[in-house]
């Protein structure tokens, strides 16, 4: 957690205080300084739940058609659209999703990151995983602590998709040289944006009921891409528009709001190509996604280049 979420949260709790007389955590009861509170909260007694989104996380996937799944950034869709884009039109449908495939696969990653998005396409027989990704998400795991819960949210928590799941966690197991496994899923439900983030705060809520140490902070990382869409274009709803708005909703439907620290790591980017079109990618664990996840676990400031922004602002 950064000096500003901190300093947020604590002005929330203040206020709940004076209206509410409900308790400070137990945590703040045994720390004279906010460096040894951050220390504390974080590293000791925390406890974390990391939702893991598949698609567009541990691999690059990229949106052709409003409501329908995003396309894979693979070898074999490299391979066709590299012929699609040399003989098509980009204002036929096939054209159109060969040109912004090949957009996705030249575009620059930046912040961190050498290269262009089609290092991270997925080799035949990979389970749709980027091994880069795999072992940038067991650094991650590795700076929750001890504490820590890994949650499925993705549609991979169907048992039609069990093979991809237990090759993610061989891959994590292997990079983090210890056995990684999901102990828990999320519901079953849709996995269009509205219904994700319902489902997530229903294990939120859930879960924070019925902590065995419900003193002890709780640390919620997302890591989603919401289909390769962003809140900013969310019809659903009006209040939630942003990372930021994403992140409060979720705090709010924990059962220990003034206790819960939540962090959105959106596995997103966009652009416009020279054609006009439009595209729109879940970016995968790229080295600022990395740094966002860990500048929250290890309680950093924002880094000012990875984690300074968002989307809405640039």
């Amino acid at each position: 957690m950064n000096l500003l979420t901190w300093v947020v949260n604590q002005s929330r709790l203040s206020n709940n205080v004076a209206r509410n007389d409900f308790a400070k955590p137990a945590v703040a009861k045994h720390c004279k300084s906010l460096k040894e509170f951050d220390h504390c909260s974080h590293m000791a007694q925390a406890e974390t739940l990391i939702f893991v989104d598949a698609d567009g996380v541990v691999n690059v996937g990229i949106r052709d058609t409003p409501g329908q799944s995003p396309l894979l950034l693979c070898d074999a869709n490299l391979a066709r659209c590299q012929k699609g884009a040399a003989t098509l039109a980009p204002s036929s449908s096939c054209g159109a999703a060969a040109h912004i495939i090949a957009s996705a696969a030249a575009h620059d990653i930046g912040h961190g990151d050498e290269g262009t998005y089609a290092k991270f396409a997925t080799e035949p027989g990979s389970s749709d995983i980027c091994p880069l990704f795999a072992k940038r998400m067991a650094d991650i795991i590795g700076h929750a602590g001890p504490n820590c819960v890994m949650v499925l949210s993705s549609s991979w928590r169907k048992a039609c998709h069990q093979a991809r799941v237990t090759a993610l966690e061989a891959a994590l197991s292997k990079f983090s040289g210890r056995p990684i496994k999901f102990e828990s899923r999320t519901r079953l439900g849709g996995d269009e944006p509205e219904k994700r983030l319902e489902i997530i705060g229903d294990f939120v809520r859930e879960y924070s009921a019925n902590r065995n140490n419900p003193d002890a902070p709780l640390r919620v990382l997302v890591l989603e891409d919401f289909a390769a869409t962003h809140p900013k274009n969310w019809e659903f709803s009006e209040r939630i528009k942003s990372k930021e708005s994403v992140e409060e909703c979720l705090r709010e439907r924990s059962a220990q709001p003034n206790l819960t620290y939540v962090k959105l790591v959106h596995t997103y980017d966009e652009w416009t190509t020279d054609f006009g079109v439009q595209v729109q990618i879940g970016s995968g664990l790229t080295e600022a996604k990395v740094c966002e996840a860990e500048c929250f676990l290890l309680g950093k400031p924002a880094c000012s280049i990875c984690c300074g922004h968002d989307i809405t602002t640039i």
